[in-house]
């Protein structure tokens, strides 16, 4: 049977390719079936495919054949992996080809444990065998058994003095020739590191390895050091002075000739300072390198610390001192002015710690005080970073008290900065204020107010922004009308702006003015805005009028005149030439006449222009109507022989979705009618479409029909057509 097997295996090689390298290999095996025969597993496949992949160079041969039988007898005969290896190891991988001991590496790896629970023995074996591979020639089965070693080490299946030669094995792979090999070898020594927590001296061999390979001369290797030594020092429960040793080592990395390096030992100090588990000893140090880091000429290090202290300065286990060493040196950072600094980096890292709740009052107030000053920075991207940030502390501390006017203050000045970005991100602010500001006060309307003149801003994005922000603080806020009608007022004007995207954004702000409470008295005066907006130049704006016609008309409190006036300018809008107006048109109707009932006339309105929909040239606008008219059917505000006399029409579209979409709103609405007679005259506009051309519109029809029979009003005649 083996030696049927492994010549099937051949077989299956030698098909793959008929170069000449194959037909030689052919007239070699012979002497290679002796070998097979005398193995001494009898019942074991596994074995006999790895001797024979191995043995005589045969396997550089076999190439992805021999890979993808391997892969098959993984998945019909896992417990033959282990003799498999032994294979392997007895064989050595002098002439093992590398795509083969990767996938046998790959298995390993993933069966490290339950191999080891079935054959202990067999551990010995594998790290024997991956030792032969580390001084491999080739660098690709070096790599894998790198990996292999580390999968094994760090698994639990093996301990004691093993564990301590695959430590040393991998040690002595971070002098390897190739940079990927050093690479690997020190990620995977991490990877160990983390799963011998616990044993004190064999994780000090790990860290004074890695450590030593900061002076490596590839910068891959000196990061995958720094960012292992970052995740050891993280860990719980490590000796304090192993963990000294760790976070000197990192102070050092931080002055990395290569920025990609010292910003991740930046990263990798904030890990281990926003330990709880750490002593205000060692946090102290930390921060007192990051504050180093921070003033070295190195933009890319002095941002990446500014980060780090900010992350650091949020923690609750933070001294009060410290927390303030922390935010006065973020604060000298804020005034560089080399122009590569960690200005705006630091601005955002006081932000942090102003929206950390274990910062107490006094703290918040001087870090409002300095964000306060970055908002007058000579450098634009500090200005945006200090505003934003003042938003999000405001935002978050809703408690803070007297210092929300003394943000809004300043965030008012910063209104008037000469760059757009900056006074953009100072109305993102004023719009976070706004709502929690106490009602009985005058900032509210003094934030307003500025948001009116934002209106006029020079800058179409301020335009924009002020318009949304307007929109923000209506639906958030409880405004009483007088707020309501000043931004009723500024926003009506701002439909008339020259950039189409304020005037948009203006339509949507004047929706949300109308769904605030006490705004009944407005919604004439909005409408009357909307309605021309329905005929602007620009589609978008066209599109956003629609909608917020829509989201006016659903309001419980709108009067039924008016709710009429919206479906006509809804309906009029469903001729414009552009196919998405109509689109949110149909919809707007579809929802508003699904929400309240409304008069007869404005009803024949509303089917009328919804019937006109189901002529229109887009596929999409017809499904919508349909749609629409469905919403409307179901909520029996008119006659349902209407509607049925409509959605008949779709059921002859020559579009297959929409007549299906019909077919489902005919069931719908004939399975849920108080009407008696009504089921027989769907059924009767149903049963053609049985024969239809299209598979899911017969689909749809007999389910509709199936939907129809359920209902227990239906009489048996009916039931059986």
């Amino acid at each position: 049977m083996r030696r049927c097997f492994a010549q099937a295996v051949f077989v299956v090689a030698l098909r793959a390719s008929l170069s000449a390298a194959y037909r030689a290999a052919a007239g070699e095996f012979a002497p290679h079936t002796d070998a097979l025969s005398a193995h001494t597993d009898a019942t074991d496949v596994y074995g006999v495919f790895a001797v024979f992949c191995n043995a005589g160079g045969l396997g550089l041969l076999l190439g992805e054949a021999g890979t993808e039988a391997w892969a098959a007898l993984a998945a019909s005969c896992p417990a033959g992996r282990a003799p498999a290896i032994q294979a392997l190891v007895s064989v050595g991988m002098a002439h093992a080809n590398p795509e083969f001991v990767e996938c046998m590496v790959q298995e390993l790896e993933e069966q490290a444990v339950a191999v080891a629970l079935l054959q202990p023995s067999l551990l010995a074996d594998c790290v024997a065998g991956f030792a032969q591979g580390i001084d491999h020639r080739n660098p690709r089965i070096r790599t894998v058994s790198v990996a292999a070693l580390g999968a094994l080490a760090s698994s639990g299946a093996i301990g004691g003095s093993l564990r301590e030669c695959v430590v040393n094995l991998l040690v002595g792979v971070l002098g390897d020739s190739d940079t990927f090999v050093r690479e690997i070898a020190a990620s995977t020594l991490g990877q160990v590191g983390v799963a011998v927590a616990y044993d004190g001296a064999l994780l000090e061999v790990i860290v004074d390895s890695l450590a030593r390979t900061l002076g490596d001369s590839h910068i891959f290797v000196r990061e995958a050091s720094v960012k292992v030594l970052g995740r050891v020092g993280a860990m719980e429960g490590i000796d304090r002075r192993l963990r000294e040793v760790i976070m000197e080592t990192l102070a050092h990395a931080l002055f990395d000739h290569n920025s990609n390096v010292a910003r991740s030992a930046a990263r990798a100090l904030e890990f281990i300072g926003s330990l709880d588990a750490i002593d205000q000893d060692a946090r102290t140090a930390i921060v007192g390198e990051l504050v180093r880091g921070m003033s070295a000429g190195d933009m890319s290090l002095s941002r990446a610390s500014a980060y780090a202290l900010g992350q650091i300065g949020s923690i609750h286990a933070v001294g009060g001192r410290l927390r303030q060493l922390i935010v006065e040196s973020l604060a000298l950072a804020m005034r560089d002015r080399t122009g590569n600094g960690p200005g705006f980096q630091a601005a955002r890292a006081l932000g942090a710690i102003g929206t950390s709740s274990s910062v107490d009052g006094r703290q918040l107030e001087r870090v409002v005080e300095h964000l306060a000053r970055g908002c007058r920075n000579f450098a634009g991207d500090v200005r945006r970073s200090s505003a934003h940030a003042l938003g999000d502390i405001c935002a978050r501390r809703a408690g803070v008290g007297g210092l929300q006017d003394l943000m809004s203050e300043q965030l008012a000045r910063t209104l008037h900065d000469p760059v757009a970005d900056v006074r953009v991100e100072a109305i993102s602010a004023l719009e976070s204020v706004a709502p929690i500001i106490a009602v009985d006060g005058g900032t509210r309307r003094v934030i307003v107010e500025m948001l009116g003149r934002a209106l006029g801003d020079d800058s179409a994005a301020v335009r924009r922004r002020a318009a949304e922000a307007l929109g923000v603080i209506c639906s958030k806020a409880a405004l009483d009308n007088s707020l309501r009608g000043l931004i009723l007022n500024n926003t009506t004007h701002a439909l008339n702006d020259v950039d189409s995207r304020v005037r948009e954004s203006a339509a949507v702000t004047l929706a949300k003015i109308g769904l605030g409470a006490g705004a009944v008295v407005m919604h004439r005066t909005i409408v009357e805005a909307l309605a021309p907006a329905l005929n602007d130049s620009a589609f978008v704006v066209r599109t956003a009028s629609a909608r917020a016609l829509r989201e006016l008309g659903t309001d419980p409190s709108i009067d039924s005149e008016l709710l009429g006036v919206i479906a006509a300018h809804l309906t009029q809008a469903l001729g414009d030439r552009i196919s998405s107006v109509r689109r949110a048109s149909v919809e707007a109707l579809g929802m508003v006449g699904s929400a309240r009932r409304i008069d007869q006339g404005g009803g024949k309105l509303m089917v009328g222009g919804l019937r006109q929909a189901l002529n229109d040239s887009d596929f999409l606008v017809r499904r919508t109507s349909v749609m629409a008219l469905h919403a409307i059917g179901m909520k029996r505000f008119i006659g349902d022989d209407v509607v049925v006399d409509v959605l008949s029409v779709a059921l002859l579209d020559r579009d297959a979705i929409v007549r299906s979409a019909s077919a489902q709103a005919l069931a719908r609405i004939g399975s849920g009618t108080i009407d008696s007679s009504l089921p027989e005259a769907i059924v009767e506009k149903l049963s053609p479409l049985l024969r239809d051309r299209s598979a899911s519109v017969c689909q749809a029809s007999a389910m509709a029909l199936g939907q129809i029979a359920s209902r227990e009003t239906i009489g048996a005649d009916l039931s059986r057509v």
